[in-house]
Protein backbone atom coordinates (compact mmCIF):
# COMPACT_ATOMS: atom_id res chain seq x y z
CA UNK A 1 0.00 0.00 0.00
CA UNK A 2 2.74 2.46 0.94
CA UNK A 3 4.74 1.65 -2.18
CA UNK A 4 1.74 2.53 -4.34
CA UNK A 5 1.51 5.88 -2.58
CA UNK A 6 5.16 6.70 -3.31
CA UNK A 7 4.85 5.44 -6.86
CA UNK A 8 1.84 7.71 -7.45
CA UNK A 9 3.61 10.64 -5.78
CA UNK A 10 6.64 10.11 -7.99
CA UNK A 11 4.41 10.00 -11.07
CA UNK A 12 2.64 13.19 -9.99
CA UNK A 13 5.93 15.03 -9.55
CA UNK A 14 7.10 13.80 -12.94
CA UNK A 15 3.86 15.10 -14.50
CA UNK A 16 4.56 18.54 -12.99
CA UNK A 17 8.00 18.51 -14.57
CA UNK A 18 6.51 17.69 -17.97
CA UNK A 19 3.64 20.16 -17.59
CA UNK A 20 4.72 23.79 -17.57
CA UNK A 21 1.32 25.14 -16.46
CA UNK A 22 1.64 27.57 -13.58
CA UNK A 23 5.45 27.53 -13.67
CA UNK A 24 7.25 30.39 -11.95
CA UNK A 25 10.88 29.58 -12.72
CA UNK A 26 12.74 29.32 -16.01
CA UNK A 27 16.10 27.58 -16.03
CA UNK A 28 18.18 28.19 -19.15
CA UNK A 29 20.67 25.34 -19.51
CA UNK A 30 23.65 25.05 -21.83
CA UNK A 31 25.58 27.49 -23.97
CA UNK A 32 24.53 29.24 -27.16
CA UNK A 33 23.50 28.05 -29.65
CA UNK A 34 22.52 24.93 -27.67
CA UNK A 35 20.30 26.25 -24.89
CA UNK A 36 17.28 24.44 -23.51
CA UNK A 37 14.66 26.14 -21.36
CA UNK A 38 13.11 24.26 -18.44
CA UNK A 39 9.89 25.73 -17.03
CA UNK A 40 9.61 24.53 -13.46
CA UNK A 41 7.99 25.18 -10.09
CA UNK A 42 9.94 26.96 -7.34
CA UNK A 43 8.23 25.17 -4.46
CA UNK A 44 9.37 21.78 -5.74
CA UNK A 45 12.91 22.96 -6.51
CA UNK A 46 13.41 24.64 -3.16
CA UNK A 47 11.97 21.75 -1.18
CA UNK A 48 14.06 19.13 -2.97
CA UNK A 49 17.41 20.88 -3.36
CA UNK A 50 19.33 23.27 -1.10
CA UNK A 51 21.28 24.64 -4.09
CA UNK A 52 18.09 25.75 -5.82
CA UNK A 53 16.58 27.00 -2.57
CA UNK A 54 19.55 29.34 -2.14
CA UNK A 55 19.60 30.27 -5.83
CA UNK A 56 15.89 31.09 -5.84
CA UNK A 57 16.21 33.18 -2.68
CA UNK A 58 18.90 35.26 -4.38
CA UNK A 59 16.97 35.70 -7.65
CA UNK A 60 14.29 38.33 -8.18
CA UNK A 61 11.15 37.99 -10.28
CA UNK A 62 11.09 39.56 -13.73
CA UNK A 63 8.19 41.63 -15.10
CA UNK A 64 6.30 38.40 -15.93
CA UNK A 65 6.57 37.24 -12.31
CA UNK A 66 9.05 34.50 -13.25
CA UNK A 67 12.53 33.89 -11.86
CA UNK A 68 15.16 33.18 -14.53
CA UNK A 69 18.22 31.11 -13.67
CA UNK A 70 21.04 30.52 -16.15
CA UNK A 71 22.97 27.26 -15.85
CA UNK A 72 25.58 27.48 -18.59
CA UNK A 73 28.13 25.38 -16.69
CA UNK A 74 26.21 22.11 -17.05
CA UNK A 75 25.18 20.16 -20.13
CA UNK A 76 21.55 19.72 -21.04
CA UNK A 77 21.87 15.94 -20.71
CA UNK A 78 23.29 16.16 -17.20
CA UNK A 79 20.70 18.72 -16.11
CA UNK A 80 17.87 16.45 -17.31
CA UNK A 81 19.12 13.86 -14.82
CA UNK A 82 19.57 16.43 -12.04
CA UNK A 83 16.11 17.95 -12.42
CA UNK A 84 14.40 14.57 -12.15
Amino acid sequence: MITKFYEKLSNNLNELLNNSDEYNVVIEVGQAPNIRVFKVHSIILSSRCLYFKDKLSATTYNDKNVKVIKQNNVSIEVFEVIIK
